[in-house]
């Protein structure tokens, strides 16, 4: 048996054949690919002009222990954060109820954080005290400290204090 015979029974194929074969598929043209890339850098450029509407719309945060926010009792539970245009202050609302509006500093985060968080303080009365609410998807920071608007933060309650904590 003929040695060349042999590689052409085990399915090697001839160099021509198998050059042939690796470029049968039409290579993209340049103007396919300028395309893409224009197509990419579009859908790229309209998120980065998405970001800032990201304030507006309604964020959620679940609140795993019970803190105060200007007097208000804010119980465990998910609530929804709308923001206000003027980005001075945030509406909490438990369901459909609205819980209190407050006062605060909205800002975007400049380092990733790990999750949605609630930072507390104690306050002169022993009960904790919620100071910041840091959202990961929205990159977003609410600051309730005493430094907003140059005063503590004072909440404005659409219900009673013992109502929100249900």
């Amino acid at each position: 048996m003929n040695t060349a015979d042999s590689s052409n029974r085990t399915g090697a194929l001839e160099p021509s054949r198998r050059t042939h074969r690796l470029n049968s598929r039409p290579r993209p043209s340049a103007s396919t690919v300028s395309r893409a890339a224009r197509l990419a850098a579009a859908a790229i450029a309209s998120i980065a002009l998405c970001a800032p509407d990201l304030a507006a719309k309604v964020q959620t945060i679940t609140i795993y222990r019970e803190g105060v926010l200007g007097g208000v009792v804010v119980a465990e539970g998910a609530y929804r954060i709308e923001i206000a245009p003027s980005l001075d202050a945030v509406t909490l609302y438990r369901g459909r109820s609205k819980v209190l509006t407050a006062p605060c500093k909205v800002a975007l985060l400049e380092r990733p954080v790990a999750g949605d968080s609630v930072s507390y303080g104690r306050a002169v009365d022993g009960k904790e005290e919620i100071l910041r609410i840091q959202l990961q998807a929205a990159k977003l920071s609410f600051d309730f400290g005493s430094g907003v608007d140059g005063a503590a933060a004072v909440a404005k309650a659409d219900v009673e204090p013992t109502k929100a904590a249900e």
